[in-house]
């Protein structure tokens, strides 16, 4: 889609007459001229989201949660993702966040926000993707890992959240170049998670830095 205005981007759309939508697949939202509320196109999930879906080259607001299903694969690079407050992204297929030379931003939809301001980014079980040169702010936890697929994380830059990353179940994110900057908590892991920061073959290239905040923990 190019050229014109603020538009909704919806998938999975409640039919309003005799014949459904169909939910959309193969979708690329490349270049678009923006104006308006939050210079914006706004995405509206009524159901998860299926096949493959690329958002490039304008903002894109989740006034409300949304959720990539199972078969549904979500790449977003050089864009911005603008969340509504206490909204969130839940992934049970792939999200694949940024890419090297096309950052990707995800922060809240206020002007001057505060850590807290919208949900959080959850990998579900059975999930997978990457996240690489994407910024990270202003979540109660920027990313939940709560999958055993892999989910790694590179060059990216987790800033003003209550809690940057958190590893639940049994999950083992791995996390490489990339910064915790004034998070109240930097990386959160429950009892049987493995973050991998730095000590395995995948991350030990890379070095991570904490600035501010601390890490957890936890025996849940």
């Amino acid at each position: 889609v190019f050229g014109g205005w603020t538009g909704v981007l919806r998938y999975g759309m409640p039919a309003l007459t005799d014949t459904p939508d169909p939910a959309f697949s193969s979708v690329t939202i490349q270049g678009f001229e923006a104006f308006g509320m939050q210079n914006a196109i706004m995405v509206e999930a009524f159901n998860p989201i299926t096949g493959s879906t690329h958002w490039s080259g304008v903002d894109f607001w989740l006034q409300n949660p949304a959720q990539v299903g199972p078969t549904g694969i979500v790449n977003a690079s050089n864009t911005r993702l603008l969340m509504g407050m206490g909204s969130g992204l839940a992934v049970a297929g792939t999200l694949n966040l940024g890419a090297a030379g096309a950052t990707t931003t995800v922060r809240s939809e206020q002007a001057a926000p505060g850590p807290g301001s919208w949900d959080s980014i959850r990998y579900l079980p059975g999930s997978t993707g990457t996240l690489r040169d994407t910024t990270i702010r202003h979540a109660m936890t920027g990313v939940t890992v709560d999958t055993m697929n892999s989910v790694e994380v590179n060059s990216a830059l987790f800033e003003l959240n209550q809690t940057g990353l958190q590893a639940s179940g049994n999950s083992a994110p791995k996390i490489a170049r990339t910064v915790f900057l004034l998070n109240d908590i930097a990386v959160r892991a429950d009892t049987n998670a493995s973050p991998d920061l730095g000590g395995g073959a995948s991350a030990s290239a890379g070095y991570n830095t904490l600035i501010g905040g601390m890490m957890s923990l936890d025996n849940q």
